[in-house]
Order: structure tokens, then C-alpha cells, then sequence
């Protein structure tokens, strides 16, 4: 059994009262596992015998399944070519509140680790843009590799304290998710080691961060937008009282209705509208989920552009384009390409982006690869963007094979070929570079990426 601090059971005595004894055995009920598929990846899992025979159908996601604990996605070729991204089912209902439309500008103010910004991305359909951020940069550099990995060219990853924003960020967004920093009761099961630090004392803390974050999603968002707040905590002063102080702050704002499946709970009191997720009750980890609309308008301001962002040179397009005609088909690039320290990107959106001067930029849409002396070398960023049927080159190995163990590890790969980069895939689905070489792949796959399976 479970062992919970005294001072939350006595907490959640006086909150649930009958269902008080059904709530504490939740704790100790098994855990539910999920992932979704990256729709841009594997459309149809039908086509692909090892998913079809580990995953079911999660009936609230449009993209999302359970797989059983013994299966261990996380330690597949399949993660690592951003085939799927593992998330908690409660957590996947965040983003499936926000009902998000291809074409439309999304702020994910507490984006890290990346399960909602991929989300996103998977309802963007490569339209409008994503702007996603942690205030935290180390959380920030996971936040992009995992964006990095779903291979797509529409979204910016930011470090950077949300509450700061400048006004050229006001009325931006048709939505803002802030998934706010929480006490983490929700999460008990998943992590033991945030029970140890649980106290009545955090959640007042957090509270007031709470309040912060939605106090700058207010300004973000543009009339008739949407915000959806979410926490991982059961504790009504970081759900419910949060969500009063917001309401109350800003009489233009409007609650809606959540989607309500088979096991979501109506938030407490007079917020019927919002989800509470319980142990108990959902086959997912703890979650609350409120979802609100502001129905005035949102001054905006004029939009300049970043001086930090600097056009491709005529000699590093010429480095590219060979690049381009070397190794890849079926490949365009119709947007601006921009250089940071040599390293080359293009955001594909057609919207104007807010001047992002003075930000921690971590990922400025699709990194092309870097420009060294007189060659252009292509990211692994690029690798997953792109299917075998854009590439000119490419080696395709089983998942369970050697080869594939051993281009994760960094080794080098002996197979007959040419001198030009080539296109790793495991199943048919990108990997990563490697470089033949003679009769050997030379390795490209990024140092600190590198496991042993």
C-alpha cells in the first residue's frame, strides 16, 4: 500500500468524503500506459504488424492507444525515429480540449518534455505555427529534441520566462495551453519521489505561480480565443480557486464545457464544466482540465522583425542547393532560410512571427544542417523530417536487427555503397544520417542521442 502523508488523507477526508476510501485505494490500483502516433510517421498502424499487435485504441484520442507495461516503447527504434510519443492518457486530453484547427497560432507556455507540443503539431497538419517554451533551459533542450524528433517545420522552441513577454506577443494566439507547474499529486503513482516532497505549504506556492502564468495568457490570447489550464494535482487551491481567481479577475473570460468520456469527472462546486481525472475513475494518471474563452478584444501591436534573424548568404545557398541535388528528390524549400552561426533554418508558416530579440531561441523551425568551410552537412533534424521517398540514398533495416542496435550505439555499419550521405530508416521509418564511406556506413547519428538496446 500506497504511503501518503498524513496531511493529504486528511485533506481528501474532507474533500470526498463518501468516496474518500475509493479515491486513497486508486493509489494503489495498476497504472494505465499510452502513446500516440505520429500521424506524419505511420497514418495507419494496421500497415505496421508490430504496432497493430501492441497497441488499443484509446476511444478519446484521435491519435492515441494503451499499450501493456512489459511492452516498453521507450527502448524501440520506433522512439527514436519519433514514431510515437509516450504519454500519460490524462495528459493526452489537454491538447484534445483545445480543439485546435490547422492554420491556427498555438502558445504552449510550460511546453516541456514535448507530449503536448507534439500533440499540437499533430492538429496543426504542418499549418499556422507553434510557439512553444520552458522557462527552464535544461527542460527547454528536451522540449526540443522531442520536437525534433516529430520531424515537422512549423513550430519555434523558446527559454523564457512567459510572464515577460512583450506586447508584441499580445492578442498573438488563437490558443495558449498552460499546463502550469503544480504539486504533482496527480503523479504519485508515476513518481514516488514527489510524494516526499508534497506539502500544504507547495501548493499555496504553486498556487500564486498558477495564478501568474494565467495572468500572462490572458494578454496573449486574441478575442474569441482559447485558454486551457491544466494541472496534475488533485488540490482544489491550485484547480478550482485558480481558475475563480482568473474568472473573477477578468469578467470577459467564459468557462466552457470539456469533453466529459467515460471515466472524466466534473470539476468541484460550480466548475461542473472542468474534468477532474481520478485514479479510480479513469484509466490514466491524475489531471484537471478547465478550458476558457476570452470574448473581448486584445490590443495588438505592430509586429518588427527579429534582427537576430539573418538571410541565407549567396555562398552558403550554393553549399545547400548542392547538397539538395546530391542526396535528396521530391524535396523543396519555400520559405526563407535563415543562418545562426553558420547553422541554416527555415520556419515554414505563413505567419508573421513577433520580434524574438533578447530570447533564448532553441529551435527556429526545421535546423537544415551547417555550412563547414566548403561542404554542407545535413542535421539529424533534417533526417526525420524527411521520408525514404525524398532521399536519393537511403538503407532500410528491420527493427530488431544488429544493424539498427548498432547505428544507435554510434558504430560504424559495414554495407556496400557508394561516397555520399545516406538515409538510415528502421521499418521504413528515418533514423538518422550515416555516410558511406567505401564499403562502410560511417555513423552521423548525434553523440548524445547515441543508447545501447
Amino acid at each position: 500500500m500506497m504511503k501518503l502523508p498524513n496531511d493529504f488523507i486528511s485533506r481528501y477526508q474532507a474533500i470526498f468524503k463518501d468516496e474518500f476510501e475509493a479515491f486513497i485505494k486508486g493509489f494503489d490500483l495498476p497504472r494505465s500506459y499510452g502513446l500516440r502516433i505520429n500521424p506524419f510517421k505511420c497514418p495507419d498502424i494496421s500497415t505496421n504488424p508490430y504496432l497493430s499487435s501492441i497497441l488499443r485504441k484509446n476511444p478519446l484520442v484521435e491519435d492515441g492507444y494503451y499499450y501493456d507495461e512489459i511492452v516498453k516503447p521507450g527502448l524501440h527504434p520506433y522512439h527514436f525515429a519519433g514514431v510515437y510519443y509516450i504519454q500519460d492518457p490524462s495528459a493526452m486530453m489537454v491538447v484534445e480540449n483545445a480543439d485546435i484547427k490547422p492554420g491556427e497560432v498555438v502558445f504552449d507556455m510550460c511546453g516541456a518534455p514535448g507530449g503536448k507540443s507534439t500533440h499540437i503539431l499533430s492538429k496543426l497538419q504542418d499549418k499556422g505555427l507553434l510557439i512553444t517554451n520552458d522557462i527552464l533551459p535544461k527542460r527547454a533542450k528536451v522540449l526540443s529534441e522531442n520536437i525534433e524528433r516529430w520531424g515537422r517545420s512549423n513550430s519555434i522552441v523558446i527559454s523564457t520566462d512567459p510572464t515577460q513577454l512583450k506586447d508584441e506577443f499580445y492578442g498573438y494566439f488563437d490558443k495558449v495551453i498552460v499546463d502550469a507547474p503544480c504539486s504533482g499529486e496527480g503523479m504519485f503513482r508515476k513518481d514516488p519521489e514527489i510524494i516526499e516532497n508534497w506539502s500544504v505549504k507547495k501548493i499555496k506556492a504553486c498556487s500564486l505561480v498558477q495564478r501568474s502564468l494565467l495572468d500572462a495568457a490572458y494578454n496573449l490570447v486574441k478575442e474569441n480565443g482559447i485558454i486551457i489550464y491544466s494541472t496534475c494535482t488533485f488540490a482544489p487551491e491550485e484547480d478550482e480557486e485558480v481558475l475563480a481567481y482568473f474568472l473573477e479577475k477578468y469578467p470577459d473570460l467564459e468557462l466552457l464545457p470539456t469533453i466529459k468520456g467515460e471515466g472524466i469527472q466534473d470539476g468541484l462546486g460550480e466548475y461542473k464544466a472542468c474534468s477532474r481525472f481520478y485514479f479510480h475513475r479513469f484509466n490514466g494518471e491524475g489531471h484537471f482540465i478547465a478550458k476558457i474563452r476570452k470574448t473581448s478584444p486584445t490590443p495588438t501591436y505592430r509586429k518588427s522583425k527579429s534582427k537576430s534573424l539573418k538571410p541565407i548568404i549567396k555562398e552558403q545557398q550554393a553549399l545547400l542547393n548542392e547538397f539538395i541535388d546530391c542526396c535528396l528528390t521530391d524535396f523543396s524549400l519555400n520559405y526563407p532560410i535563415y543562418e545562426f552561426n553558420n547553422h541554416l533554418y527555415t520556419l515554414e508558416t505563413d505567419e508573421q512571427v513577433p520580434n524574438l530579440d533578447g530570447i533564448n531561441i532553441l529551435r527556429y523551425g526545421l535546423h537544415l544542417g551547417e555550412v563547414k568551410k566548403d561542404r554542407f552537412e545535413p542535421s539529424h533534424a533534417l533526417a526525420l523530417r524527411l521520408s525514404k521517398d525524398q532521399v536519393k540514398h537511403y538503407v532500410d533495416f528491420p527493427h530488431d536487427s544488429k544493424e539498427i542496435r548498432q547505428y544507435l550505439k554510434g558504430e560504424t555499419i559495414t554495407y556496400p555503397g557508394n561516397n555520399h550521405f545516406t538515409l538510415i530508416t528502421v521499418d521504413g521509418y528515418s533514423l538518422g544520417w550515416a555516410k558511406h564511406v567505401d564499403s562502410l556506413l560511417k555513423n552521423y547519428y548525434p553523440k548524445g542521442l547515441r543508447i545501447v538496446l
